[in-house]
C-alpha cells in the first residue's frame, strides 16, 4: 500500500510551461482526457510503502540505460522506486495465479 500526504501551505511552486498545462487540462472535458500514458505507480517525492518494511538484499542488476535514466531522473531514493515496481509486479502475479518462489 503507498501512502502520500499533501501540504497545502507548502505546495511547490509551478513554472510557467507547467502552469499553462494543468489550465489546458483543467479546461478540458473529463471525456477528452487521454489516460494512456500515465504510469501505474506514481513516482512522485512523498509517496513511500507502508507497513512491514521488507529485508533488503544487495544485488547487481543490469537494466537498459533509459529505464535507469528515467528513474534517476525522479530524484532521490530511486532505488526504492525501483523496488516498488518490482514488488507491484510481483503482487500482481501472485493475483492472477501465477507461482511466486
Amino acid at each position: 500500500m503507498l501512502q502520500h500526504t499533501i501540504n497545502l501551505k507548502r505546495r511547490p511552486r509551478l513554472d510557467s510551461m507547467t502552469a499553462v498545462r494543468l489550465y489546458n487540462l483543467r479546461m478540458m472535458a473529463d471525456g477528452d482526457i487521454k489516460y494512456f500514458d500515465i504510469p501505474e505507480l506514481a513516482h512522485e517525492k512523498g509517496w513511500r510503502r507502508v507497513g512491514l518494511p521488507h529485508k533488503k538484499q544487495s544485488i547487481t542488476l543490469r537494466v537498459d540505460a533509459d529505464v535507469l535514466d528515467f528513474f534517476k531522473s525522479t530524484g532521490p531514493g530511486y532505488q526504492g522506486r525501483m523496488n516498488t515496481v518490482l514488488r507491484a509486479f510481483v503482487e500482481a502475479q501472485a493475483e492472477q495465479g501465477v507461482i511466486v518462489r
